[in-house]
């Protein structure tokens, strides 16, 4: 990328950061504070917070932040990124029985049970 481009889209981004909300420019402060840490080179940032101030400032005018938008700020830093979001998944347990007919089954004995133990 050009120098020149790089510096139109900085003052872009600038310029657009001097729309947002309170609320959406600390959004963005934690966001590139999180992306510089994570190691992303300074054009990297510029133009992918472009792309993401451009659409805070359309969609703030509808009221809705950047948190909402986007995510919490870490997530977003991930994806951005390209960091995998450190999500676990469990696997159904395969054992159990969910038809009807036994969960009925199971119900009724736990009920019988109860009643059985205050008798």
């Amino acid at each position: 990328m050009e120098a020149t481009q790089l510096q139109k889209i900085n003052a872009q981004n600038k310029e657009l950061e001097g729309k947002l909300t309170k609320k959406n420019a600390e959004y963005i402060f934690s966001l590139k504070k999180q992306l510089e840490q994570a190691g992303v080179s300074e054009i990297d940032r510029v133009q992918k917070l472009n792309g993401l101030l451009v659409e805070i400032v359309e969609k703030q005018k509808t009221g809705v932040t950047a948190r909402q938008l986007f995510g919490t700020v870490t997530n977003q830093a991930d994806i951005l990124t390209g960091k995998e979001i450190g999500k676990t998944v469990v696997a159904p347990d395969t054992d159990e029985d969910t038809r009807p007919v036994m969960m009925w089954l199971d119900n009724s004995l736990l009920l019988l049970a109860a009643l059985g133990v205050v008798a």
